[in-house]
């Protein structure tokens, strides 16, 4: 038994109740061996004398309580920690955590080069149980949607000294028979994560979490450091996951990265499979979220390059596609290849999410084809879709743009129009843009479908109260 561990052990027993009653009586002992030596003949009034050695006994319970309360604390805030709150009714117990599993997590966090980001704080026995006991209501409190008040006012006060990032919390114990280790662990984030996330971490949690796991001890060193990789490899997982979402996308892309190896040279654990599809689909998001600020600069071949690492990832990836439509048509106008990639995204986005349209029906109107983009157009307008307006504020940013590089492609302002007024409800920057398309667009022919579509348009919002407020410019080009 190495001396860390005879510590730890020590700190337990201290921990008890039966260990502060052993030392208040020390103590008493060791006030009336003093009194009887020497403070009895300095301190006369006996009054005075047993109110100081209460006051001894109660510092000595004060220093206990602040030990036995004492919890462990992430010292670094730009580290990630993992905070292991294992219970164990037995030293063989407490011996298999802090050999063979904090130890080997520890090897297996050097391993992957991430010591400047994960930290591990392992918790004592006694600093488990008061972890477990809060968590563990918590846990199904939220699993059942329902947690008291006092929970998690009492978990706030814990997590809030500890500040882990992952709790793996539960208990480690030896079956009757002897001849096996139960691991009934389970794991914990505290994050106020969207609902969409949560049911994801969910999901995770469902397919991944054998709450139970066994080991034989005739393989407890060999059994140890199979089980510590996966449970070093699921924390690493919903740490990630949740960092990404959070916004930390360098951490979450190299925690992802190293999972990946994990998962590459991992023995085989059922969910294997589910949770590499899982980290690369992460992966894809994050060469994506990579690529955005390549995109919005212009820099269109740095903008490429994370985007085919986005469908190497996750060649289902919708968003990765609509975006190398986009660079196809900025870099080389080429509306062909857009429109390849355009249908390509249409094929991996749920049914109900129209964004891939927006770009169908402005290539067609790009290409000359006015029927088409605008019964393209007409379906938009008719069949809103979750999560609509970050497209809408998406489409009105590239027109803009678009007219300030081609603005000859007055066909622009009709969009724009017919997006403010039938999307948002903007009916002034949808009469404004509509007049400007028929001021631009004259009386050349090309134009006459698009010009016949263009007034019946404004004859509709001029009977808006919006657009009777402003009452009509005085030009008289808007009277068209």
């Amino acid at each position: 038994m190495d001396e860390l561990l005879i510590k730890r052990i020590t700190k337990d027993h201290l921990a008890t109740p039966q260990a502060i009653i052993v030392i208040l009586i020390l103590g008493a002992g060791g006030c009336i061996a003093l009194d009887t030596a020497f403070v009895g003949k300095i301190v006369t009034d006996p009054i005075w004398r047993v109110a100081s050695y209460v006051v001894v006994e109660l510092v000595i319970y004060l220093i206990w309580e602040s030990f036995r309360r004492a919890l462990p604390k992430k010292l670094d805030a730009d580290t990630i920690a993992i905070v292991i709150g294992i219970e164990s009714s037995d030293t063989k117990g407490r011996e298999r955590i802090d050999i063979d599993l904090t130890e080997a997590f520890h090897k297996l966090i050097a391993d992957n080069k991430l010591t400047s980001l994960i930290t591990v704080l392992t918790a004592e026995n006694y600093q488990a149980k008061q972890i477990n006991k809060t968590i563990k209501p918590l846990h199904e409190g939220k699993r059942n949607e329902n947690c008291p008040a006092s929970v998690k006012e009492e978990w706030a006060q814990i997590h809030g000294t500890i500040n882990g990032d992952f709790y793996l919390w539960g208990k480690i114990y030896q079956r009757e028979t002897k001849a096996k280790y139960v691991l009934d662990f389970n794991g914990y984030i505290d994050e106020d994560l969207p609902p969409h996330i949560q049911h994801e971490l969910s999901s995770d949690y469902n397919t991944l979490w054998a709450k139970k796991r066994l080991v034989e001890e005739s393989e407890e060193i060999e059994g140890f450091a199979v089980e510590a990789q996966f449970y070093y490899i699921i924390a690493k997982s919903i740490i990630a996951f949740a960092t990404l979402y959070k916004g930390n996308l360098n951490i979450s892309h190299t925690l992802h990265n190293s999972l990946e190896r994990d998962l590459q040279n991992a023995i085989s654990f059922e969910g294997r499979e589910y949770l590499m599809t899982r980290v690369r689909k992460r992966l894809s998001i994050e060469h994506f979220e990579f690529a955005r600020p390549y995109y919005y600069d212009g820099k269109w071949d740095l903008a490429e390059e994370q985007l085919n690492l986005c469908i190497k990832y996750d060649s289902q990836n919708p968003s990765g596609y609509l975006m190398k439509a986009v660079i196809q048509f900025w870099k080389y106008r080429n509306v062909k290849t857009a429109m390849q990639f355009i249908y390509q995204a249409r094929d991996h986005s749920p049914s109900e999410d129209g964004t891939w349209r927006y770009s169908e029906a402005f290539l067609y109107m790009y290409n000359k084809n006015y029927v088409a983009a605008l019964q393209c157009y007409n379906y938009i307008f008719k069949n809103p879709f979750k999560d609509e307006k970050l497209t809408i504020d998406q489409v009105l940013g590239f027109f803009n743009t678009l007219l300030k590089v081609e603005p000859k492609f007055i066909e622009s302002y009709l969009i724009l129009g017919l997006v403010h007024g039938k999307k948002q409800g903007n009916y002034v920057e949808a009469f404004n843009n509509i007049s400007r398309f028929l001021i631009k667009s004259g009386k050349a022919g090309r134009y006459k479908y698009l010009r016949s579509l263009a007034k019946e348009y404004k004859r509709e919002l001029l009977e808006t109260d919006e657009v009777k407020k402003i009452g009509l410019p005085t030009f008289g080009e808007y009277r068209q």
